[in-house]
C-alpha cells in the first residue's frame, strides 16, 4: 500500500512539471486533430454504408497520418537527431500500434453494439477515448522515446 501512495505521490509531482504540462496539451491538440480526421472519416463512410472494418480501417488510417506527424515532430520533438529510434523504426512501432488498435477497435464496436444496443458512432467514439490513453504512453515510453529525459 506505501508503494502505491509512494507511486501515486511521483506521478503528482511529474503532473506539476511545466515540460509535462506542455506535452500533454499539446497531445490533447494532436489528439484533437486525430480524433476529427478518424471519426469523421469512420462517419462519412460508414454512414455511405461501407463495412465496418473497411470504415473502422480506412478511419485509423487517415487518423494515422495526421497524429504520426504531430506526435512525432510537435507534442514528442523525437526528430532523427534527438530520437532512441530511426524514424523507420519509429514508422514500424507506429504501424504495429496502429493494427493492433485496429483489432481493438473493430472488435470493441462489434461487442458493444451487439451487447448493449448502443451505436456503432457512439461506440466508436469510446473506442477512441480508450485508445488515446494507451497511446499517450505507448508513443512516449515505446515509440517516440527520445535520447535526453526531457527537455
Amino acid at each position: 500500500m506505501h508503494n502505491l501512495f509512494a507511486r501515486i505521490t511521483q506521478l503528482q509531482r511529474t503532473l506539476r512539471q511545466p515540460h509535462v504540462v506542455r506535452q500533454l496539451i499539446k497531445y490533447g491538440v494532436s489528439g484533437g486533430a486525430t480524433v476529427g480526421t478518424d471519426y469523421g472519416t469512420f462517419t462519412l463512410l460508414y454512414a455511405l454504408g461501407a463495412p465496418l472494418f473497411v470504415a473502422t480501417t480506412a478511419s485509423l488510417l487517415a487518423g494515422f497520418v495526421v497524429s504520426f506527424t504531430l506526435n512525432r515532430l510537435w507534442v514528442f520533438g523525437a526528430k532523427k537527431d534527438k530520437a532512441h529510434k530511426s524514424p523507420r523504426l519509429q514508422i514500424i512501432l507506429y504501424l504495429s500500434l496502429l493494427a493492433v488498435n485496429t483489432c481493438f477497435t473493430y472488435f470493441f464496436i462489434l461487442y458493444v453494439t451487439r451487447w448493449t444496443g448502443v451505436t456503432a458512432y457512439v461506440a466508436k467514439l469510446m473506442a477512441i477515448a480508450v485508445i488515446m490513453v494507451w497511446n499517450y504512453f505507448a508513443y512516449k515510453k515505446v515509440i517516440f522515446r527520445l535520447v535526453e529525459t526531457e527537455n
